[in-house]
Formats: structure tokens, C-alpha cells, sequence
């Protein structure tokens, strides 16, 4: 038997996840802090931002007969850190603590108390892997995830698999909200993004990190982010602040 825990699913990108998952037969449970439309999925009202909370949740599921749990952390915060200083504990708390809080004790559970292998599957963009001031916290958080989820793996080998996708912008009314003068063309709609990443979710033996959109050369997103004064003037362009008087390259 198969089970998907899918978290923040309130966001477009979480739901089309819960939809893909539900297409392929698993049964699907989705966590988020408020209501959602829930479809035939079990919805289940959860801040993930409290430990003890979460630690309940995991303590009640029914693992009873499950081979093959995937869960697919769809929870955190992007902030433009306009004025870059120590990390913004909101992010740290929603991009880094809420993975955690879920993700530990469901691990445990499992390795303990099950035969089941587990499947963590996570989300980062393009740029983590670039110092760039103005979303630093988001970055590091983003990669911190990923090296927990691969030292899992690595310990755990045929028991616990970690999938990292890294990501452009993903056209959601979040990301409209934040940035109504960005150029959309080149976001990828959540439905492809959950689309194209399922196959390799559901067979990834070990670890994996995917890129599956990279319309760009490595050489070309190097200039990119490495050009901060430029990645400011876009970003303040696209939010409405500034004229951004700064060319920027549209597919970033």
C-alpha cells in the first residue's frame, strides 16, 4: 500500500501535487494552516511551525501496512530581504523548522516502527547555489533542507530517499501578487511542474536533484546572479518600487 503526505496545501504548486499523487492511485493526506478545497483527498489543519503539534500528527497516523510513503514539503515563505542582515527568522521558521518539525519524527516512525520506505521530497530555485544578498535566508534554508534530506539518504540506504527540485518562478497568485510587473513568460505552471518531477519521485532509488527546467546556459545564469545590482533593479522593477532602470534577462 502507498501513501503521499503533502504539505502547504494551500499553494497551487502543494495541490497540484495532491492531484498528480491522487492521479496515480496513492491516497493522498494534505496538511496546511487553514481551510482548502480538500477534493477526495483527507484534509488535515496543521501549523507545522509547532513541533508538538506536528509530533501529534505523526504519532497518529495509520503506517499499519504501507510500503511506500512519499511526503512532498510544499511549505515556505519567499521574502526579499531589501536591506540584507541576519537571517529573517519568518523564513528560517517556515522554510527550514516546518520541514524539520514534519520530517524528523515521521523518519523515525518509519525506520523504527515500519518496513515502509520513505521518499522526502522538497523544492529550492535556480539560485540557491549563489550568494545573492537579497533572498539569503530563503537559500540557506533551501540548503540546509537538502544536505538534512541527503544525509538521510546516504544513512539510510533502501529505506529513505530524498528527491531536490530546484525550480524557476512557478506562476502562482503568490508569486503575482508579489512581483504584478514581472515578465510571466518563462514561469512554469505548478500543473507541469508536478507533471514533469512525478515519474522521478516515485522510482528515484536513492537521491536525486532535478533541474527539469533549464532554458538557459550554466554560463548565462552565472552572469545573472552574480550581477546583484542588476537582479536588484529587476526585482524592484517587477514589485512595483522602483523604475528599474537595470536591464534583466526576462527567462530569470
Amino acid at each position: 500500500m502507498n501513501k503521499a503526505i503533502v504539505t502547504g496545501c494551500t499553494s497551487e504548486l502543494a495541490e497540484a501535487y495532491v492531484t498528480a499523487f491522487g492521479t496515480a492511485g496513492y491516497p493522498v493526506t494534505g496538511i496546511a494552516r487553514g481551510a482548502h478545497a480538500s477534493g477526495n483527498h483527507e484534509h488535515v489543519r496543521l501549523d507545522l511551525s509547532d513541533s508538538r503539534a506536528a509530533t501529534r500528527f505523526v504519532r497518529g497516523l495509520n503506517l499499519s501496512g504501507i510500503e511506500s510513503l512519499v511526503l512532498v514539503h510544499g511549505v515556505g515563505s519567499f521574502v526579499f530581504e531589501e536591506h540584507p542582515g541576519p537571517m529573517d527568522v519568518e523564513s528560517y521558521t517556515s522554510n527550514y523548522l516546518t520541514f524539520m518539525h514534519l520530517a524528523e519524527p515521521l523518519r523515525y516512525r518509519v525506520m523504527h516502527e515500519t518496513r515502509a520506505h520513505l521518499t522526502l521530497v522538497s523544492f529550492g530555485s535556480t539560485g540557491d547555489r549563489y550568494d545573492v544578498p537579497y533572498w539569503q535566508t530563503y537559500s540557506r534554508c533551501n540548503r540546509m533542507r537538502k544536505e538534512k534530506m541527503r544525509d538521510w539518504a546516504i544513512q539510510s540506504p533502501g529505506r529513505i530517499s530524498g528527491v531536490f527540485v530546484a525550480l524557476p518562478t512557478v506562476d502562482t497568485q503568490c508569486q503575482r501578487a508579489m512581483r504584478p510587473y514581472a515578465d510571466r513568460t518563462y514561469w512554469r505552471a505548478p500543473q507541469e511542474v508536478a507533471e514533469r518531477t512525478l515519474p522521478a519521485i516515485l522510482s528515484v532509488p536513492h537521491w536525486a536533484e532535478l533541474a527539469p527546467f533549464n532554458p538557459l546556459s550554466e554560463g548565462v545564469i552565472d552572469a545573472y546572479f552574480s550581477n546583484h545590482p542588476r537582479i536588484y533593479a529587476k526585482w524592484m522593477r517587477e514589485m512595483g518600487r522602483s523604475d528599474g532602470s537595470v536591464g534583466a534577462n526576462p527567462n530569470l
